[in-house]
């Protein structure tokens, strides 16, 4: 499940240089209100020269809006975000509320405080500075922030989730470890771990969780002639009936997993182009390993030439054998065989 993280506070508290710490250390995007804004500003080559405080008003609200609807798109894909921004409760309580009921997203919570006294004096500093960008019109409204940034902190959402403070008022390292320490354990009790059902050679079921499970490609063979279907048996020791195929390695394409497999089981050489009858996810586990495997396993019509070994090889086959379709009711073979062999016949 995804979790944002909503980084807010007076301005010059530190809220930027805060999120994009936390977005390189944690590894999670971060968007940030004002640079929205700003991109805003230049799009209409307004940039240069601009005072009118009532258009930079406008524009943070467009801004805004903009913010919260592309960290639905994130959020709905199961992505983490940090968004930063001076979120005023009058005017973004109720779209971020929203915004985390309708993606079904944890939330995190950082307000940044400080000693008001030095947080003015930052704030004067950072305007003579000319710093920023001109659309936020920093040089002439020091005094509309006076009260809200000698206060030291700036109003939370009250939205669910855990709400943290962080003092900005000099830089503390233990105390951003500390912070830093806080969310990542917030993060992992975040995240869902779904239990997989899987079942063994012997049909004897293991629940496995989601994350711990095994996962390879694997390509199969489908080979009729003279309408008979070519089947392996393996030395499990059920004595069950398979299609000729196997695991997929590492930099190896499927339809060469599976000229290689076949060939390494029954001795027969591909030709042609295989088709695909069909694609799907099995869940098993392996007694011998003690794991959960997810196997994508993909099965090909195929075409061969060449001689069958039937006694196997000196790995995992025992024995080669092919069936006059349809196949018997008595014979013991895998669900996928039993399935296909019945609709391709």
């Amino acid at each position: 499940m995804a979790t944002l993280i909503i980084v807010s506070g007076p301005s010059a508290s530190g809220k930027s240089t805060l999120s994009h710490r936390l977005s390189k250390d944690l590894q999670i995007p971060m968007i940030c209100r004002d640079d929205i804004k700003e991109a805003l500003f230049d799009s209409m080559k307004k940039a240069e020269g601009v005072t009118d405080r009532q258009r930079s008003i406008e524009y943070g609200s467009a801004a805004a809006l903009i913010l919260v609807r592309e960290v639905e798109e994130f959020l709905k894909t199961g992505v983490s975000c940090i968004i930063e921004a001076k979120f005023n409760p009058k005017f973004s309580q109720a779209e971020l509320s929203g915004l985390i009921e309708k993606t079904g997203a944890n939330a995190i919570q950082i307000q940044t405080v400080c000693d008001g006294q030095v947080l003015y004096s930052r704030f004067k500093e950072r305007s003579l500075r000319g710093e920023r960008h001109p659309g936020h019109g920093d040089s002439g409204n020091a005094e509309e922030f006076k009260d809200e940034l000698l206060d030291g902190r700036f109003p939370a959402l009250d939205i669910q989730g855990d709400l943290l403070e962080y003092d900005t008022t000099q830089e503390d390292e233990n105390a951003y470890q500390g912070l830093l320490v806080g969310i990542q354990a917030r993060l992992d009790s975040h995240k869902s771990v779904y239990k997989i059902l899987c079942h063994d050679i012997h049909g004897n079921a293991h629940v496995v969780d989601q994350d711990k499970l095994i996962k390879r490609q694997a390509s199969y063979a489908f080979i009729v002639q003279d309408q008979k279907l070519l089947l392996v048996c393996d030395r499990s020791g059920n004595d069950r009936w398979d299609f000729p195929g196997g695991g997929v390695d590492p930099g190896e394409a499927s339809l060469e997993a599976l000229e290689r497999e076949v060939k390494e089981e029954t001795g027969l050489q591909v030709a042609g182009t295989p088709e695909l009858i069909c694609s799907f996810i099995e869940y098993f586990y392996d007694l011998e390993g003690q794991a959960g495997w997810e196997s994508h396993r993909s099965y090909y019509r195929t075409d061969v030439t060449g001689k069958v070994n039937t006694t196997g090889n000196d790995d995992d086959i025992i024995a080669i054998r092919s069936f006059a379709l349809p196949l018997g009711s008595g014979l013991h073979v895998s669900p996928i065989v039993a399935l296909l062999a019945q609709e391709l016949d």
